[in-house]
């Protein structure tokens, strides 16, 4: 028969270390005690809230790629109506379309390399993402004010299109809250921060 364990304090079965006279468990009881961890280095901490902007700023891209695609979508649709409806529309019309397609993917770039700037943990990252969401926001609220009136006069206002216009101005949130992120003082504060 083997010997009894000495006295001491053992792991029960209720995973709590309980202390053991030698002969018989006592009524005495204390917590597991906790493994040393090793200290966190907080320049190797991602604050959530950048990481949040760094997605957001991707889709962003996307965004802004898919309103490039349908800006060029739209210059083919309107290039087919007829010169009647045509010579409605203002002079300034094709060269604004045109200018869209350009600025879309513009902002699509700078919201890339944003988003890729926050990943890396670089200032000009919140800058570079600041200025796309801000230039997304302005152009947005121009597009609707330029664009909406030039085009009753030539095409007719349907459902769709005024949903269309609804949900446009209800996804410009995403650039604003994208913009508060990465601008937020989280965020400037973990940038600040030195490898």
């Amino acid at each position: 028969m083997t010997a009894p364990p000495p006295p001491g304090w053992y792991l029960d079965d209720y995973a709590q270390m309980r202390w053991w006279d030698g002969s018989t468990w006592t009524e005495h009881v204390q917590r597991m005690p906790m493994a040393p961890m090793a200290p966190i280095d907080p320049r190797n901490v991602r604050p959530a809230l950048t990481t949040v902007a760094a997605i957001l700023a991707f889709g962003g891209v996307l965004s802004t790629s898919v309103s490039a695609l349908l800006a060029g979508v739209s210059i083919a649709v309107l290039s087919k109506i007829s010169a009647a409806r045509r010579a409605l529309l203002p002079n300034w019309f094709d060269a604004y379309m045109y200018g869209a397609v350009i600025l879309y993917l513009i902002i699509a770039v700078l919201l890339l390399l944003g988003g890729l700037g926050l990943i890396q943990r670089r200032r000009s990252g919140a800058v570079l993402t600041a200025v796309g969401c801000v230039v997304l926001v302005v152009f947005r609220l121009l597009d609707y004010g330029a664009i909406l009136p030039a085009l009753k006069s030539a095409v007719p206002t349907t459902s769709a299109t005024r949903t269309g216009v609804v949900i446009g101005l209800a996804l410009l949130v995403f650039p604003v809250v994208t913009l508060c992120l990465a601008c937020g003082p989280r965020t400037n504060r973990w940038l600040a921060r030195t490898t």
